[in-house]
């Protein structure tokens, strides 16, 4: 049940920030940041990092490709 809860957290957070600069791109570094956050506060889930970030990554870029 965390692991839901923690990764409806990072989604919310991508669909809020997502419609705040829907018109615009995100910035290298601000994805970076976010790829970063999302992956440490899965990171209790027990999964390796790699797979944490992957997750991270994939869900920023269809929430990206989503609202572009």
């Amino acid at each position: 049940m965390k692991t839901f809860s923690t990764i409806s957290i990072c989604i919310i957070f991508v669909c809020v920030s997502a419609n705040v600069g829907a018109a615009d791109s995100w910035p290298l570094s601000a994805k970076l940041a976010y790829i970063e956050r999302c992956s440490e506060s899965m990171s209790s889930q027990g999964l390796p990092m790699k797979t944490l970030k992957h997750i991270a990554h994939v869900l920023l870029t269809e929430m990206e490709s989503e609202f572009d």
